[in-house]
């Protein structure tokens, strides 16, 4: 049987504080925590474009957060090229549609 850790590392990236958690067992470490990542960079950047642009830039200075990125996209179905931009689409929609039910 195996010992798993869970961290959470607690840090900000353009003024919102994010919380990022790593699973550390006997045989790796899995994921940052993509989703809450991509969520607070558009919140701070809002278009996605932008997002897309500075996610793109993190995971090149950053080997473990593209490795947790690449496993992220398996675990939630995503395509690896295009699992960042698929996801920023969800939230927008989300969000349109949550504005939308408001102005109803």
């Amino acid at each position: 049987m195996g010992i798993s850790i869970v961290i959470m590392v607690k840090c900000t990236i353009f003024e919102h504080q994010i919380t990022l958690i790593y699973l550390l067992t006997t045989n790796h470490v899995i994921m940052n925590d993509i989703s809450e990542i991509l969520r607070a960079l558009l919140d701070q950047l809002a278009r996605p474009s932008e997002v897309e642009r500075e996610f793109t830039h993190m995971m090149n200075n950053d080997q473990q957060l593209k490795e947790d990125y690449e496993l992220w996209c398996e675990e939630m179905g995503y395509d690896v090229r295009t699992g960042y931009q698929d996801f920023i689409d969800e939230q927008m929609q989300d969000r349109d549609e949550f504005w939308e039910e408001l102005a109803e």
